[in-house]
């Protein structure tokens, strides 16, 4: 039997993120790593983590492949 895993991840740096809101982002993560391949971990990333180079809005994700 062969198992597989996605997981989409999302972290408060602030008290500013409701609960509501980042929730909603881990399970945006979930669904972008299902569709990108599954059997992976995909994180939420805020601008300020971006490098400056990267010009794609809050939802840029990093994807680790299990």
């Amino acid at each position: 039997m062969s198992l597989k895993k996605t997981t989409g991840v999302a972290v408060a740096h602030n008290e500013e993120i409701s609960l509501e809101s980042l929730i909603n982002q881990a399970d945006q993560m979930l669904y972008v790593g299902k569709r990108d391949g599954r059997d992976r971990i995909v994180m939420c990333r805020t601008e300020e983590e971006q490098a400056p180079a990267n010009n794609q809005g809050a939802q840029a994700t990093t994807q680790a492949k299990l």
